[in-house]
C-alpha cells in the first residue's frame, strides 16, 4: 500500500462508520480527523488498515473499537501501539506416546509456533 497517497482520502470501519479523512500516516498509525468545528481525532494502528478501494481506506475495526480505543486528542507515544497490537505467536506443544514392541512406552514432545 502506498501510504503517502492516502492523505485526504475517506476512512471507514467494517460497519461503515465514518472516521473522517486521513490527515497523516505515521510509522505505527494512521491519523484521521472528522468534523468541522468539533473535530474527532482517531489514531488507528496501521495493522488494522484492511484495503483501499481507490476512494476509501477501510479498517478492520468496528465503530465501537474506533470510539473506545482509537479516538483521542493526542497521538500514541513511541512504541505504544507496537506493544499493544502486535500479534504474538503461540507455542503449541504436541505429545505423542508410542508403545514399542517390547511393551515400553516412549513419549515424544514437539513444540512449534502456531
Amino acid at each position: 500500500m502506498n501510504w503517502q497517497s492516502l492523505t485526504d482520502k475517506e476512512a471507514k470501519t467494517l460497519d461503515q462508520f465514518e472516521l473522517g479523512k486521513v490527515k497523516q500516516v505515521a510509522d505505527e498509525y494512521v491519523y484521521t480527523e472528522k468534523g468541522l468545528i468539533q473535530k474527532e481525532k482517531f489514531f488507528i494502528p496501521k495493522r488494522f488498515a484492511d484495503r483501499f478501494d481507490g476512494k476509501t481506506l477501510w479498517f478492520s475495526i468496528t465503530k465501537m473499537q474506533a470510539e473506545g480505543e482509537f479516538k483521542r486528542e493526542m497521538p500514541p507515544g513511541p512504541g505504544e501501539f507496537a506493544n499493544r497490537y502486535t500479534t504474538r505467536e503461540k507455542k503449541v506443544t504436541e505429545r505423542t506416546i508410542e508403545t514399542l514392541p517390547s511393551g515400553e512406552t516412549r513419549e515424544t514432545v514437539q513444540e512449534r509456533s502456531g
